[in-house]
């Protein structure tokens, strides 16, 4: 089992890229290198800190009023 993350910053924004999977150890090259077609089962999750994140969730308020608020 693998799992590796990698962080980026994007347009001011910290974006978090987590792959997971499964691997054999006879795939794994001599410079400790596996290709992605080797990986099985293989997990992509993808999240992000700052303000176009914060945008995209809204808060309590906002949820109570959606629910409330029918048009």
């Amino acid at each position: 089992r693998i799992v590796g993350t990698r962080e980026v910053l994007v347009n001011h924004e910290n974006q978090v890229i987590i792959l997971s999977g499964m691997i054999r150890p006879r795939d794994i090259g001599s410079n400790n290198v596996i290709r992605s077609i080797f990986v099985s089962d293989a997990k992509i999750a993808y999240s992000g800190t700052g303000v176009i994140d914060d945008r995209q969730r809204p808060g309590w308020m906002a949820n109570f009023f959606e629910a409330v608020w029918p048009f």
